[in-house]
């Protein structure tokens, strides 16, 4: 992630923020816990997810997951990312092991895939990246 933050910065101009989840389920008990109590309250909205409240304001902006996880995990809390969240096509890896820049290059987890996730992710939301994006 820092590598393609690194190119991102450099190649393209992009921004990017990294950051580090070491717990998916304990973002999505949070997210699911609070979505519970916002139903059974009559005061809608009085609970906030903590993944939701710390990435406020970037509903104009592309989030990426790469880890080297199953998909599904970072995908169980995309409805509270306040913004497109892409998960990087990782499977399960059932069966395959080595090295691991060989593993993360045929996941698409990789510097390279992580910077074309975010490319592409963007795209629709910029003409210039759309064409950058293309050309990739």
């Amino acid at each position: 992630m820092l590598k393609a933050q690194a190119i991102l910065e450099k190649d393209y101009g992009v921004a990017a923020d990294v950051w580090s989840v070491t717990v998916y389920k304990e973002l999505y008990r949070d997210a699911n816990d609070c979505a519970r109590v916002e139903h059974a309250a009559s005061d809608a909205g009085s609970e906030v997810p903590y993944v939701t409240k710390t990435l406020k304001g970037g509903a104009s902006r592309a989030f990426i997951a790469a880890s080297d996880y199953m998909k599904v995990l970072p995908g169980g809390i995309a409805q509270w990312i306040p913004g497109k969240l892409v998960v990087a096509r990782h499977g399960c890896g059932f069966g395959r092991s080595g090295e691991s820049r060989i593993a993360r290059d045929f996941f698409e987890v990789d510097a390279k895939h992580i910077v074309l996730a975010t490319l592409h992710a963007l795209a629709g939301k910029n003409p210039a990246t759309r064409r950058t994006a293309q050309k990739l």
